[in-house]
């Protein structure tokens, strides 16, 4: 269950749920949205990084370096993945 939060404030160790579709979008390494998480206001909020056409996938990235071909967030959980 704790996959589907967002690490809010890692000093006080708090998760934030993004309500809506927001937890559950797709790890891509080189994605096509992003996020940005304001403490102060306590919103999540998503944006475009391209055009998404409609019944396309909104894929974020889960925090890992876009520069490997692994996420650190899929080690962490012992699951092999890898996204060309």
């Amino acid at each position: 269950m704790v996959d589907y939060f967002f690490s809010f404030d890692k000093a006080e160790n708090t998760k934030a749920l993004a309500l809506g579709f927001g937890s559950l979008y797709n790890h891509k390494r080189l994605p096509n949205a992003h996020y940005w998480i304001n403490m102060e206001a306590k919103t999540i909020t998503f944006y475009a990084l391209e055009n998404i056409d409609k019944h396309r996938e909104i894929c974020i990235n889960y925090g890992g370096n876009p520069e490997l071909e692994f996420n650190e967030w899929f080690t962490a959980r012992n699951i092999t993945y890898y996204d060309a």
